[in-house]
């Protein structure tokens, strides 16, 4: 007994280093083109897209909530982004514009939330088609061509000591969420409301602000997958982002992230990320039918799920 009592312990709490190494070596057993430079670069490129969506959601989902508009956001912060550059604005203001409109999309989804009794799952299913509409709108048609060389650099093939840089930005990103969650009063507010939203009105936290705060910083989280697609595609385009969402929420329970609130860690959501991306890279270099891959991202999901709940357990 004790000694099936101290494998379910590290099962629940190294899952997810489990998971990764053997991933890892079986990936490099079914491909030799798995383990190469180029391969590995578009791993890191890739999942520093859904990574940054899956950290924004994590906030979310910490707090108790849900947003299924990141990916419709990813397709309007495209289109905006791009609509910006070819009016003539200097790529710095272009960028922050773009920023100002994902938070906006945020601050809306998180008002009505805050302010009405909506579930977090009706607003932003709204948020969803509202959005996507919005993006084609602005696409008035094909893809707008979007190719800046400063901006081709900063978001695509730039890098540091080989180092891409929007793997750089994604390591940034995590190393402050990590920061926020874990020593900042918002941080342990955001755990504390999704932990108990009742019990967070009565010692004062202000909740709707939280609430707010936390959908827009998604929202923005969302905004920096949408450049660094935009800017590998070079193209603005509204049909990027579909099924984002859905991949972020997969990452955050893989990652440990309680959908019921108040629980999640931004780093054990980085290593879902790459769960989950060295997985879709291997199926693809096999050539596994699309229909197969979302088998085995289900079975793996809810290995995860019954990993977690031994963790809890524990």
């Amino acid at each position: 007994m004790r000694l099936r009592a101290t494998a379910q312990a590290v099962l629940g709490k190294y899952y997810l280093y489990i998971f990764i190494v053997i991933i890892f070596f079986v990936s490099c057993f079914l491909s030799d083109k798995f383990f190469t430079v180029r391969n590995m670069e578009n791993i890191l490129i890739h999942n520093a897209v859904i990574a940054s969506i899956a950290l924004g959601m994590l906030f979310v989902v910490i707090s108790g909530g849900i947003d299924l508009s990141v990916g419709s956001v990813v397709a309007l912060s495209s289109t905006a982004l791009a609509i910006f550059i070819q009016a003539g604005l200097p790529l710095p203001l272009a960028i922050l514009l773009t920023f100002c409109v994902g938070a906006g999309v945020g601050f809306m989804n998180g008002f009505f939330i805050a302010y009405t009794r909506i579930a977090p799952l009706i607003v932003t299913l709204a948020s969803l088609s509202l959005i996507k509409g919005a993006a084609y709108l602005l696409q008035t048609g094909y893809g707008r061509r979007l190719y800046d060389p400063v901006f081709d650099f900063l978001f695509a093939s730039g890098s540091i000591y080989k180092i891409p840089l929007p793997v750089i930005y994604m390591i940034l990103l995590y190393l402050i969420a990590h920061f926020i969650l874990s020593s900042t009063d918002f941080g342990k507010n955001i755990y504390a409301i999704g932990g108990n939203k009742q019990a967070s009105y009565l010692v004062g936290i202000n909740v709707r602000g939280h609430l707010m705060a936390v959908y827009a910083l998604c929202s923005m989280l969302a905004v920096v997958g949408g450049i660094i697609v935009s800017a590998r595609l070079m193209m603005g385009t509204a049909r990027i982002g579909e099924g984002y969402e859905l991949d972020a929420i997969a990452t955050a329970v893989l990652g440990g992230a309680a959908l019921i609130g108040g629980r999640g860690s931004a780093f054990k959501i980085l290593i879902a990320a790459f769960i989950l991306g060295i997985m879709s890279n291997i199926l693809n270099l096999t050539g596994v039918a699309i229909y197969y891959q979302m088998l085995m991202k289900g079975g793996i999901l809810l290995v995860a799920a019954m990993a977690q709940e031994v963790e809890w357990q524990s």
